[in-house]
């Protein structure tokens, strides 16, 4: 009987190690007996989570029936994150908010996933992190309340723009919301509009070296004289001081606002608050040169975790064909994806270039350090919501140059 039971047990497992030749670098390399019976457990942490996401670990499962996905919520990245990884206590697979300088302590690497640098739209090191998705900055407009209001197609230039927002206002539709009281989204308009407007990666960088901060042919001017008449005009949010993030973006998931500028992982969080993915849509802001393109957060293996095959058998499985970038409403991170969502195939279709990285920004750093610019926070309010703008100029220019005193410049 012990020798008919060894026998039954060798037939079952052979049966089972057959049908693992598949991937079996990455899901059944060295699986012991013992283990091939054992179920295995991941946690996989996420700062994004959606019923596909939810389907995409269940076909996994399905798949791989000897180990089970746990996804985990983690709403408060960073904080969670740093306080985890100061103790080392980190999940299987953990969104990572910063690769840290010293990866190899805490993470496994991933080169053997089966993916390059040359894969990806910006080439990168695949060492110990890969992206999950790839962000695009465009305006994000809600294609419900465009028809509402009569308007055929997205404005091109900034004097459409304008006819478009007086449309919208006349239908009671708030055009253009830009979270003044937020403060950290007009950053979309003091950092990265200028960038895009010219078509310079070195833009910060020349901006270092001249004696005024805000200038007649300055964008960073340009923009805020265009928001504040944006403002006179009541084209922005009824009470620009009051307005409230949560709020907004269930107003614009419901057409009660039109558009936005912000990256296309805003996308995901409209349809989250109820809109239909086939109602958003996305276009290049009016008169800019270039589109910005940077990765969404990165994913990473912990290198205390139990399960490192499990874990990396997942996110093979995940990241192949960008599934797990369709499942949570993002751009794919991968060159000639088809997997991208409808709103960013509807901004690539204008055939604007689109631009990752800067170059040396580490003087515009100084710079702004030395003279108490925030132009992720202060300088929109300061600006439109001043009774004399030329005085914000005067006072910004006066910081800029004891700025540079300070720098000995």
């Amino acid at each position: 009987m012990k020798a008919y039971k060894l026998i039954s047990l060798t037939i079952a497992l052979m049966f089972l190690c057959a049908g693992c030749s598949e991937n079996s670098n990455l899901q059944r390399t060295h699986i012991s007996a013992t283990e091939a019976l054992t179920k295995k457990k991941i946690v996989f942490s996420t700062n994004s989570v959606t019923q596909q996401l939810k389907q995409l670990a269940k076909e996994f499962e399905q798949k791989n029936p000897n180990i089970e996905v746990e996804i985990e919520f983690m709403p408060e990245v960073d904080k969670t994150y740093n306080a985890r990884i100061a103790v080392n206590e980190l999940t299987d697979i953990t969104v990572i908010p910063q690769i840290p300088d010293n990866p190899s302590d805490y993470f496994v690497p991933l080169n053997d996933l089966g993916f390059s640098s040359d894969d990806f739209i910006i080439p990168m090191e695949l060492s110990y992190a890969i992206p999950i998705g790839a962000n695009y900055d465009g305006m994000i407009y809600n294609k419900a309340a465009f028809k509402e209001a009569g308007i055929n197609k997205a404005p091109a230039t900034m004097d459409e723009l304008y006819d478009a927002c007086k449309k919208l206002k006349a239908k009671g539709i708030t055009p253009l919301a830009i979270n003044l009281k937020d403060k950290w989204p007009t950053q979309w308009y003091t950092l990265r509009y200028p960038i895009e407007y010219l078509n310079n990666p070195d833009y910060w960088a020349e901006l270092s070296d001249k004696e005024k901060f805000l200038t007649n042919d300055s964008p960073i001017l340009k923009i805020l004289l265009t928001l504040r008449d944006l403002n006179k005009k009541g084209y922005l949010e009824h009470d620009v001081t009051n307005s409230d993030w949560n709020q907004m973006r269930k107003d614009m998931a419901f057409g009660k606002i039109a558009m936005t500028f912000l990256g296309s992982w805003f996308i995901p969080q409209l349809i989250e608050n109820g809109a239909a993915p086939s109602d958003i849509g996305m276009f290049p802001f009016p008169g800019t040169k270039c589109v910005e393109l940077f990765y969404d957060y990165h994913y990473a293996i912990s290198k205390n975790s139990k399960n490192i095959d499990a874990a990396k058998a997942f996110m093979k499985f995940a990241w192949e064909g960008s599934k797990i970038s369709k499942a949570l409403g993002m751009s794919s991170p991968f060159k000639d994806s088809n997997n991208n969502i409808d709103a960013i195939k509807e901004l690539l279709s204008y055939n604007i270039p689109t631009r990752s990285g800067l170059g040396d920004t580490s003087s515009f750093t100084s710079m702004i350090v030395a003279s108490n610019i925030n132009l992720q926070s202060d300088l929109c309010s300061d600006f439109i919501l001043s009774d004399n703008p030329d005085n914000i100029v005067r006072e910004y220019n006066k910081r800029w140059l004891d700025g540079r005193k300070k720098l000995g410049k």
